[in-house]
């Protein structure tokens, strides 16, 4: 005989025996709510039948997620493949990016030249992508590999726009976010919320000062005669790790 505890809310023991039936409520009822307070009366009694009707069901259900599941990552998959070709067929001049590794769409790299005119400009900016498993119907993960100094790139280099939270739609590409971060360079809107309060209030008190302080970070991090950067394959914490390489 086999006791089976299948509401700890309720707090009873289910008994199942084999072939035999002692009473009480068919399997199934105890969920009704109209049954409830009867269940909670009475010792109920199953047959492994119903045991194994439950199971079945469970079962199905499990491998219905896994399906589901296992289909939004194939989309996905078949969605950053369409558009590494037609970045592969149109490329750009105002960034690079692939796939760190074409056998692993969801881990990209890409490069920023510094918009000409700005205070950016003459660096290399090296960025990280991760995207998730259900994008386009959520945004990619992106951050600054190389250190930037900019009111919306927090410390550790994560960019923190409105397109990359509540204005993301699976309408942008990934090519038309990119696109958007070299226009986040070359001018920045002072009414966002900032993720670097430090440069955000420079800017706000003197715009010389912090295109002084832009440029001097760009100086010392974002030059290619000075530190190359090289993005592995390894992960630390769930991110794409930064090796620095000094010449």
């Amino acid at each position: 005989m086999l006791w089976f505890r299948s509401n700890p809310l309720v707090g009873q023991h289910h008994k199942f025996e084999h072939n035999a039936w002692h009473g009480g409520l068919p399997f199934g009822e105890c969920n009704s709510r109209h049954n409830l307070n009867e269940c909670n009366n009475e010792e109920q009694h199953f047959t492994f039948e119903d045991l194994t009707h439950y199971t079945s069901h469970t079962v199905i259900f499990l491998m219905k997620i896994h399906l589901s599941s296992f289909n939004i990552s194939f989309n996905t998959r078949m969605r950053l493949q369409k558009e590494f070709a037609n970045l592969k067929k149109s490329p750009y001049s105002e960034f690079t990016t692939e796939p760190i590794d074409e056998n692993d769409m969801f881990h990209w790299q890409a490069i920023i030249p510094g918009p000409v005119g700005t205070p950016y400009e003459g660096g290399v900016f090296h960025l990280a992508i991760d995207f998730p498993e259900a994008y386009p119907f959520k945004p990619p993960k992106i951050r600054f590999v190389t250190k930037i100094f900019h009111p919306f790139v927090d410390h550790e280099g994560e960019i923190h726009i409105d397109t990359l939270k509540d204005y993301w739609g699976p309408n942008i590409t990934f090519d038309k976010l990119l696109l958007m971060i070299v226009a986040m360079l070359s001018g920045p809107i002072e009414d966002d919320p900032p993720a670097n309060i430090e440069a955000a209030q420079l800017l706000r008190t003197s715009k010389e000062l912090y295109e002084s302080k832009v440029r001097e970070w760009t100086q010392l991090y974002a030059m290619e005669h000075q530190v190359q950067y090289t993005l592995g394959q390894q992960e630390e914490q769930g991110e794409v790790s930064q090796e620095l390489e000094t010449q």
